[in-house]
């Protein structure tokens, strides 16, 4: 009876390191062969964690979906997206919504505005469809997001499959900085109640600070456009200083970026967003060629780019690929499976933490620039074409539509208005999106930009999916 016992005995504990063996041999084999590469699809909706070339993808996901009711968190359309991520051995670039311009639905939660959130109307089309978005320096602004922000960070902070997230810092029209558009109505710029350059400057600043306090562990991304009066630069300068990742949603780009990314490059990783007339000219060699060119031209080192799923999905784009990656300064590392599985999807939680401190940062020398080859594309026979709240806020009172000076905030721009003030105030194809709406550059190499079109379009399939 001894001697069964303890044959038994060994049976159970060999039986139990061998699945204890299986398992490390299982993550391990699952890491080494993960995807390497800083190549991102735009969006989770494509179907490209299944491409030898992708990285992972960029799910955009709106504040009302995660805190459809106050204090109350749905986190399963994130926690989706990055176990998708996560068993095709990929990574995911997150970013949360809180402005979509005209786009239904609205990507602040209704609960907030009726809670007493300042709200206004970044354009005419989102009035037009009564869709509001919140002013960024608003107090309950600041506490409610900020309140979001800390349950958020708490939940995904330090997650493997999170290559970096995308910050709402600017607090702008789909997470960028711009806060507004050209008003037909009006003649003038639409801006939220209250704005300055300077008070745009310390608000990016202060949601720079929230995000750092409630990611310490995951790297972040601040979406930056060419808004005129330094903007660009001071805000650019404090969050290279952080560590913060610079990034521009547009391959052609103002020279105000171009000399900020080449300042701090040195500091901080460089992502583009790379998008031509709505991806149309994706799947076209040339057109494709001719983007990776430019991008790579301006001379500034790029770490990660997002491309349309299209690029990855056409056989003429897919094959260059690998050349395109090969420009990349550093590959994305490589994907490691989540530690944990992941708490349930409703929790209903109010934690704290406290931002950090507001002290500017100095700008690195400038970087290097290095040519870049040029890309050539060899078409396929079969390619075809085809944040801790802050203290107890006063309540503000919902700002209704009834006067431009509050409700649209509109105004006719000055040389020291903030937000370029004319059409000559940087090159066609700047990285103005304020502009572009009501004059779409038209040069003989490219087709012509309308970058909001294209935004409504692609943001729409992925909340309709």
């Amino acid at each position: 009876m001894g001697g069964g016992r303890r044959a038994a005995w060994f049976l159970v504990v060999g039986l139990v390191l061998s699945v204890v063996i299986y398992r490390l041999y299982a993550v391990d084999h699952a890491s080494s062969t993960a995807t390497v590469s800083g190549l991102y699809e735009f969006g989770d909706w494509g179907g490209q964690l299944t491409s030898a070339h992708s990285g992972g993808n960029n799910p955009l996901i709106l504040w009302a979906e995660l805190e459809p009711q106050e204090g109350v968190y749905n986190w399963s359309p994130l926690d989706a997206a990055i176990a998708a991520a996560r068993n095709a051995g990929k990574k995911v670039i997150p970013r949360i919504y809180t402005n979509v311009d005209d786009v239904s639905p609205q990507g602040t939660p209704n609960w907030f505005f009726a809670s007493g959130g300042q709200y206004y109307y970044p354009s005419d089309g989102a009035q037009n469809s009564g869709l509001k978005s919140p002013v960024p320096w608003d107090a309950v602004y600041k506490q409610k997001f900020g309140r979001f922000l800390t349950a958020l960070g708490a939940r995904y902070n330090g997650n493997s499959t999170i290559a970096f997230f995308q910050t709402n810092a600017g607090n702008g029209i789909f997470a960028e900085a711009a806060l507004g558009s050209w008003s037909s109505r009006t003649n003038g710029w639409i801006f939220p109640p209250g704005y300055s350059p300077q008070l745009h400057i310390d608000t990016q600043k202060y949601w720079l600070d929230q995000w750092k306090a409630a990611f310490p562990s995951t790297p972040l991304a601040i979406m930056v456009n060419d808004l005129g009066s330094n903007i660009l630069e001071n805000v650019s300068a404090y969050a290279a200083g952080k560590g913060v990742y610079l990034q521009t949603n547009k391959p052609w780009i103002a020279q105000s970026i171009v000399n900020t990314f080449k300042t701090h490059a040195p500091a901080t990783k460089i992502a583009m967003e790379v998008e031509d007339a709505g991806c149309q000219t994706s799947t076209v060699a040339k057109g494709f060629e001719g983007m990776i060119d430019t991008v790579f031209g301006y001379g500034f080192p790029i770490d990660y780019l997002t491309l349309c799923e299209e690029s990855f999905a056409n056989p003429a784009t897919a094959a260059v690929l690998p050349q395109v990656q090969a420009r990349l300064r550093t590959p994305a590392p490589a994907t490691t499976p989540a530690s944990s599985t992941p708490p349930p999807s409703q929790t209903n939680t109010k934690p704290t933490t406290s931002p950090t401190s507001d002290t500017e940062a100095s700008s690195p020398a400038n970087a290097a620039a290095t040519p870049a080859s040029k890309l050539v594309i060899t078409p396929t026979p079969d390619s075809g074409t085809g944040l801790a709240p802050s203290s107890a806020a006063t309540p503000v009172a919902t700002l209704m539509p009834t006067s431009p000076s509050i409700s649209a905030a509109t105004t006719t721009p000055t040389a020291d208005a903030g937000e370029r003030s004319s059409d000559q105030d940087q090159p066609c194809g700047g990285e103005n999106s304020l502009r572009e709406e009501r004059s779409p550059c038209n040069t003989s190499d490219r087709q012509p930009m309308d970058r909001r079109r294209q935004s409504r379009i692609r943001v729409r399939r992925r909340l309709h999916a």
